[in-house]
């Protein structure tokens, strides 16, 4: 008998240490200062609280009338602002409360609110336009995504052939050095900036795709016919611009860490074992095309500017519709599916990926997401044998695609958690695009986005304004992808660590900075534009002209992108 109870007693510290131990490993939340929760997450927060309460009613009571009191408050919130169910609340004070330190803030707090429609443009009178033509698209979860339950024709291939397939893909293409290709889907920090140094002579999306696509096994679950495949990916590579950041290299970037997340939180393998691989495929073609023949500037120019894609689109996701359009497009053409029958459900799945990464959208998506996801009956015990986290099984197709949604949204800003290199890479390259679009607002007389105006010094590359955009954005959206799967804590663990150097580095790399290298600037920028500068350095301009940093003319301006240019002596 007190073999028994001795045997039960360690049998129970084994699995309370169990617990423990799994709990443990949980990422605790990043405490920001700021209260990003928008009022639909708050409200199901409070009712579940309220639902699974362990305390009486009189013995809780004090407890539960602050929960109503604060349950009401967001109620009464949206009853006089409907629009802000999604979006944090008073998020611009909070906002100026947490950055109003210095001169330069108003344009980090702007670029910041322009992530939501309920506090970004829409709000904002623009030349030539009305308010109501400002507003951005609504991301739709909807769709037919409860049909996509299809088996896939034939069955696995053999690990080796898998891997035979994508050594005889390589070999073809002067890429061994440039790219670890044998750690797509296996790594999150896999390193595209000497590929991106070197140029785009070798196919760098293409390959990227194809060796996911391998991994996956999606030619074989699907009957996809490679050849053609090889050939569509060929032709999205090719119809992405050398931009500075949004590029092949970005697309490829992506791609190759969706690909890693889907993999490591185990997506990919229960698409797959449920029969719904055409997800998977969905997934990494959006992230594929998501920014397909991208100009290099935002949705905002182009309604500001009146291009003709803001108004085929009404001002909505103007790049983000613009890229499904020409991509699914030529989809139809290629049509690697060789006539599968969830070939329209595919098309649905795509737009809704790709509409996702609409930053003007941001704080909708992520609270719908949120209020969708957050439920404790979605979650796993903290003693499952698999790990705490998400039960992907006890999803409705909606809530998958949700996921899948978010999985994209988390590798489309997924620089800002690699190794600290590889980071400043992009971010220096991102600065290079916002620059160029501001000195085009302002040679063509409009007035220049925030972080865009070289003249103020204070754009991407400026550490305050990247610990604001890491702080409001991208920490959040981390903390609740880890939460809800922790097999991807070490993107936020890198995530953090790169906040900190930025915290510890508030000011601009010299190299970027304008005041300490004159040459940092645009040859775009107007000359009237330099003028505080020219005053404190005559010599400037002399040394503008000896390295051909000329200003450019008209016509060379217009030739740049599809803009119709006005000087600024024009413009008075």
């Amino acid at each position: 008998m007190k073999c028994r109870i001795l045997a039960l007693v360690v049998v129970t510290v084994k699995k309370s240490l169990r617990i423990i131990f799994r709990k443990s490993r949980k990422s605790a939340p990043v405490d920001l200062g700021l209260d990003l929760e928008s009022p639909m997450v708050k409200m199901i927060r409070l009712l579940e609280a309220l639902e699974n309460s362990k305390f009486p009613p009189i013995l809780g009571w004090k407890k539960r009338m602050e929960e109503a009191r604060s349950l009401k408050e967001s109620i009464l919130v949206l009853t006089r602002r409907p629009e802000l169910l999604l979006a944090p609340e008073d998020l611009n004070g909070q906002l100026r409360d947490r950055f109003d330190t210095q001169d330069t803030s108003e344009d980090l707090v702007q670029f910041l609110l322009d992530c939501s429609t309920a506090f970004g443009p829409a709000e904002k009178e623009k030349p030539g336009h009305s308010e109501s033509s400002r507003r951005c698209t609504t991301t739709s979860f909807d769709g037919d995504s409860d049909q996509l339950q299809r088996t896939q024709s034939g069955s696995f291939t053999p690990a080796s052939e898998v891997e035979s397939r994508i050594k005889r893909l390589i070999s073809r293409r002067q890429v061994k050095q440039l790219v670890a290709w044998e750690e797509v889907t296996e790594s999150f920090f896999i390193d595209y900036s000497v590929a991106h140094a070197k140029g785009n002579p070798v196919a760098v999306l293409m390959t990227t795709a194809m060796v996911a696509l391998h991994r996956f096994d999606l030619f074989t679950l699907l009957d996809l016919d490679e050849c053609q495949m090889r050939s569509y990916l060929t032709m999205m590579e090719d119809g992405y611009k050398e931009n500075p950041y949004h590029s092949a290299f970005h697309a490829a970037d992506v791609t190759a860490r969706l690909a890693a997340i889907l993999n490591a939180t185990g997506i990919a393998s229960y698409l797959i074992q449920q029969g719904q691989a055409i997800k998977l495929l969905a997934a990494v073609l959006a992230a594929v095309i998501h920014d397909y023949e991208h100009p290099g500037n935002t949705n905002q120019y182009a309604v500001h500017m009146g291009l003709d894609q803001a108004k085929i689109y009404n001002d909505r996701a103007v790049y983000e519709n613009w890229s499904l359009y020409r991509a699914l497009s030529l989809f139809e053409v290629e049509d690697p599916l060789n006539g599968h029958p969830s070939k329209a459900e595919l098309r649905a799945s795509i737009i809704n990926y790709v509409m996702v990464t609409d930053m003007g959208q941001h704080f909708e998506s992520v609270g719908s997401a949120q209020s969708a996801l957050i439920s404790a009956a979605l979650m796993k015990p903290q003693d499952a044998e698999d790990g705490p986290g998400l039960d992907l099984s006890k999803l409705s197709p909606r809530n998958l695609d949700i996921v899948l949604m978010m999985a994209i949204k988390v590798a489309d800003l997924g620089h800002t958690a690699t190794p600290i290199d590889q980071h400043l890479h992009w971010v220096e390259r991102l600065q290079q695009e916002f620059y160029h679009q501001g000195d085009l607002e302002r040679a063509n007389g409009i007035p220049i986005s925030p972080l865009m105006d070289r003249t103020k010094n204070n754009g991407p590359c400026k550490g305050v304004n990247q610990v604001g955009f890491f702080e409001v954005i991208v920490i959040p959206l981390y903390q609740f992808w880890v939460d809800l799967f922790p097999t991807c804590s070490p993107l936020l663990e890198q995530l953090l660590a790169n906040r900190k150097y930025w915290e510890e580095n508030p000011g601009l790399p010299p190299t970027l900075d304008v005041e300490a290298n004159p040459m940092a600037h645009s040859p775009l920028v107007p000359d009237v534009s330099l003028h505080s500068l020219l005053s404190k350095d005559p010599h400037l301009e002399e040394r503008r002209l000896s390295h051909g940093q000329m200003r450019k003319s008209k016509s060379s301006l217009e030739s740049l992108g599809l803009i119709s240019l006005k000087t600024s002596e024009e413009a008075a």
